[in-house]
């Protein structure tokens, strides 16, 4: 938890830290090398932070993290107190046999999967002192048991993720998450003390004790919750235990990462989430993670020696046994966890991949192990195998902490995530789970056989996953290992039919549009020589292609052209604009070019593009599908090149448009796409003399397959060539993207 300070203003050293501290997880990543955090930072990350953030996270960590780890540490008793119960002679009083405990952990599933979602999603609604349940519904009814209890886990990881920035939620999360194995440590203990001591007293079994001490010690926590549990920083609303200078400064701490506030919900804002990829990739991690990591059902083995005749003569375990020799595997997870956790925040600096690998590849191992290794024969050498099966189980907090990350700028998105992720873990885990009688297990060791797929299919989930979300991984060579990647495990297709390409009948557009077709996608060329044009019909025919004839350095014209073009083509759902330009100028020579020339390039090579998008908005935003705009930019709006002033200019300005574009209609079905190329060989150079001009850059072709590929991704933002450092450009184009994503909420409502 937080160290104590004797500030409590906001002060300029704070909002520095908040600036400095609270980069986004990649460029943490990247920058680890240039890292200046003291040594001590990386034990506990408040030590390093001025005293009024160090005293705000201190309370925070007090009230939230300390009501959210005793709150899952109860509620995993009262989860696992009827597995417990079941080995300690409920099974025997109840006259249970086959899969009753089963169905009646599947019961408790299902009122848990009813009401998570919903109870999340009410959380960015109203203040989660409302929402949060108190765990003391009634044992003996598993439906309200779990229905009760079903937004405690992802509501917390919903709320830590409103909290704490990239720096500060892994070991956090990972803390809350131990606790509940704490809890089903702790369980097997109490179940054992109550079974040695209470047994028999008042006519009650100890079994039965157990529910009864479970319930009496879960009481107070509702009180307390109500308490002192805090709304969220941009609620509007200040807690009781904050001054009203720490709510400012737990609000600018989640600005400065990007972590947007409650929005209205609309049928845009609802189609933008059922569209985007985060919404199908992220949870299914999560799914296979929380279903993909051995089921050791150490119990159930060590009870099966007392079975008759017995397995092996000689050989059996007492009650206090069977409950506490599978102890030291929550004990090993324990350690791992943390260790995980604090290497993720600190020196991997938010990343949270690397550890999703390592526990896919060691559940493979354990499972492995399990599968072939004998129950009988080797005794201590299974045991230990079971002690150490669950070392690999430690990504899932990371996990729904990336997910809070990734989806940092939507606050409604982000929460429904969060509990569709568990939701849908324990849907599966019901319908397929730990689906099988545990009990059987060790008798039928082929079920790690199929553990063992899921733990492979998590590294191929991750792999994508890692590829899209960690764009720093762009060398040259990663960079097209990557693509390869992400084409091969997703399988993702261009998602339009349509596409109006606005100067299609030379160097890159015609290119692309030649890659379009060739994709099965129908093209309408947009020139200004019909002679082009109708060469262009010629080779693709008309079932594929289609053309008209607009020159775009007629601006005025440019509303009519859209009705018209919209008019005669209602199903076009991408517009593509990439008319270009391009001269040299000796600025220091006033007779090498004039005013004129300078202005006639600018306006073709960006007001021509501000014309068409302002007059294609209304159309594309009226379709009830996804449509996109997808504008070439170039590599020259990040760096110029001095001898074209004016192209370099007007792309430099068509690319801060594109970024205002974007944001402007991100809650829309309109997608906004910069396709910004190097040094490509087209007839754009011709000035310099054919020879030399097309003689310079990437073939187009080559750029136009590459361009084309990243379009099938997804990728809003496309950085390519071969020619130049691109890894350069790749990190430049990186921190900007994200200085604009930190900037840009604080500055939407600027009149």
């Amino acid at each position: 938890m937080g160290t104590a300070g004797d500030s409590q203003r906001v002060t300029a050293a704070s909002v520095h830290s908040i600036d400095s501290e609270n980069q986004s997880n990649d460029d943490q990543i990247n920058n680890v090398a240039n890292s200046v955090r003291p040594w001590k930072s990386y034990i506990w990350d408040t030590w390093d932070l001025p005293p009024d953030q160090r005293w705000l996270l201190f309370k925070v960590d007090t009230f939230v993290l300390t009501f959210a780890s005793i709150g899952y540490f109860l509620k995993n008793i009262d989860q696992s107190n009827v597995n417990n119960a079941f080995l300690s002679g409920m099974e025997e009083d109840l006259e249970m046999f086959g899969n009753q405990l089963v169905t009646s952990t599947s019961i408790w599933t299902v009122g848990y999967v009813i009401g998570q979602i919903p109870s999340n999603l009410l959380l960015t609604r109203i203040s989660p002192r409302w929402v949060i349940p108190s765990l003391e519904a009634l044992y003996a009814l598993r439906f309200l048991v779990g229905f009760f209890e079903s937004g405690f886990y992802p509501g917390i990881h919903y709320l830590l993720g409103s909290w704490y920035t990239p720096r500060e939620i892994g070991k956090r999360a990972m803390i809350f998450w131990l606790a509940g194995s704490v809890g089903t440590l702790f369980s097997g203990f109490l179940q054992a003390a109550a079974y040695n001591n209470l047994n028999g007293t008042h006519g009650y079994a100890g079994w039965r004790w157990l529910f009864i001490i479970d319930g009496i010690i879960t009481l107070p926590l509702a009180l307390a919750g109500y308490i002192f549990f805090p709304n969220l920083p941009q609620s509007g609303n200040k807690t009781w235990w904050t001054t009203e200078e720490e709510h400012i400064l737990s609000i600018k701490r989640m600005e400065k990462i990007g972590r947007a506030g409650k929005k209205p919900w609309t049928m845009a804002k609802a189609k933008a989430i059922l569209l985007s990829w985060h919404t199908y990739l992220l949870p299914f991690l999560y799914i296979v993670w929380n279903n993909g990591y051995a089921q050791p059902a150490m119990g159930y083995w060590l009870k099966s020696f007392n079975a008759h005749p017995p397995p092996v003569p000689g050989r059996s375990y007492s009650i206090s046994q069977i409950n506490n020799l599978p102890l030291p595997t929550t004990a090993v997870l324990i350690v791992m966890a943390l260790i995980w956790g604090w290497l993720s925040d600190g020196p991997c600096r938010g990343a949270r991949w690397p550890f999703i690998y390592i526990g896919a590849v060691i559940t493979i191992i354990f499972s492995a192990l399990m599968w072939k290794l004998p129950f009988y024969t080797n005794i201590k050498g299974r045991m230990v195998v079971y002690w150490l099966s669950n070392i690999g189980a430690g990504a899932g907090p990371l996990i729904l902490s990336w997910i809070n990350e990734i989806c940092s700028d939507d606050t409604e998105k982000r929460a429904l995530l969060v509990a569709m992720a568990n939701d849908f873990a324990y849907v599966v885990q019901a319908v397929y789970g730990d689906i099988s009688d545990k009990r059987e297990v060790f008798m039928y060791p082929d079920r790690y056989c199929e553990v063992l797929s899921r733990g492979s299919l998590d590294l191929h989930i991750n792999t994508p996953l890692t590829t899209i979300h960690q764009p720093k991984f762009n060398t040259p060579f990663l960079g097209q290992v990557r693509l390869k990647f992400i084409w091969y495990y997703l399988k993702m297709a261009f998602p339009y039919k349509h596409v109006l390409l606005v100067g299609a009948t030379s160097g890159i557009g015609r290119a692309m549009a030649d890659r379009l077709i060739e994709a099965g996608i129908k093209v309408t060329a947009v020139g200004r020589r019909k002679q082009h044009l109708d060469e262009f019909i010629e080779k693709h025919g008309e079932e594929n292609a289609s053309a008209m004839n607009y020159d775009v350095s007629d601006i005025d014209q440019a509303p009519k052209f859209a009705a018209d073009a919209t008019a005669q083509y209602p199903d076009i759902d991408c517009v593509f604009l990439n008319p270009g330009t391009q001269r040299k100028y000796k600025l220091t020579d006033p007779k090498d070019g004039d005013l004129g020339d300078f202005r006639a390039e600018m306006d073709v090579n960006f007001i021509s593009y501000v014309a068409l998008t302002q007059a294609f908005i209304p159309f594309l935003m009226s379709k009830s599908t996804p449509t996109s705009f997808i504008f070439t930019t170039s590599l020259l709006a990040l760096v110029p090149a001095p001898r074209i002033p004016a192209y370099s200019a007007a792309k430099a300005a068509l690319n801060a448009f594109v970024y205002c574009l974007r944001d402007q209609l991100r809650d829309t079905n309109v997608k906004v796409i910069d396709l910004a190329p190097p040094l490509v060989s087209t007839e754009l150079h011709d000035y310099m003399g054919i020879e030399k001009g097309r003689g310079m850059g990437m073939p187009v072709e080559q750029y136009a397959e590459d361009a084309y590929q990243a379009l099938e991704m997804g990728c809003d933002e496309i950085l390519g060539g071969s020619v130049g450092p691109t890894e350069v450009f790749q990190d430049l184009a990186d921190k900007r993207r994200r200085l604009f994503d930190e900037f840009a909420p604080m500055l939407r409502d600027v009149d």
